[in-house]
C-alpha cells in the first residue's frame, strides 16, 4: 500500500503543515498587527487635529462676535455724534464741516462693521469645514438650485 496515498496521510500532512510553516503565520500575525496599530495611530492623530481645529474655529467666532459688537456700539455712538453735530449746524453753533467730519467717521465703523461681518462668515466657513462638511468652490446664483445651478 502506498503511503502518500492513505487517507491518513493527507489528514496527518494538513495537521501539521501548519505547524512546519518556518513562523510565517506568526510573522503575518504580527505584520497585521502592526498595520492595526499603526492606522489607529494615524486615526488618532486626525481626530486630535480636527477636534484642534474647531477648537480654534470656535474661539476665533466668538472673538470676532465680540469684536462686531463693539463695532456696533461704536457705530451707535458715531450716529448719536451726527445726529448733535447736525443739531448744532442747524442752531448756527458751527459751520458744516463737523457734520461732515462726524458722517465720515460713522461710515468708516460703518465699513468696519460690514468687513468684520464679512470676516465672520469666512470664520464660519472655516468652522463647517473642520466639523467635516463640505464646501462648493463655486456659489450658485440667487434662486437657483445650488447643486445643479437650475432655477428651482
Amino acid at each position: 500500500m502506498d503511503l502518500i496515498k492513505t487517507p491518513l496521510y493527507s489528514l496527518l500532512a494538513s495537521v501539521t503543515a501548519p505547524l512546519f510553516d518556518h513562523g510565517r503565520r506568526a510573522a503575518e500575525v504580527d505584520r497585521t498587527e502592526a498595520v492595526v496599530k499603526e492606522r489607529l495611530a494615524g486615526y488618532g492623530k486626525a481626530m486630535l487635529t480636527a477636534m484642534i481645529e474647531v477648537d480654534s474655529a470656535l474661539i476665533q467666532e466668538a472673538h470676532q462676535q465680540a469684536l462686531i459688537a463693539e463695532l456696533t456700539a461704536q457705530q451707535e455712538i458715531a450716529a448719536a455724534m451726527v445726529r448733535e453735530a447736525r443739531t448744532s449746524y442747524r442752531e448756527g453753533q458751527i459751520d458744516y464741516l463737523p457734520v461732515l467730519n462726524a458722517i465720515q467717521a460713522e461710515q468708516a465703523v460703518a465699513l468696519n462693521i460690514l468687513q468684520a461681518q464679512r470676516t465672520l462668515l469666512s470664520l464660519r466657513v472655516t468652522l463647517y469645514r473642520a466639523l467635516g462638511g463640505t464646501w462648493t468652490s463655486t456659489l450658485a446664483a440667487p434662486g437657483t438650485d445650488g447643486a445643479s445651478g437650475e432655477p428651482r
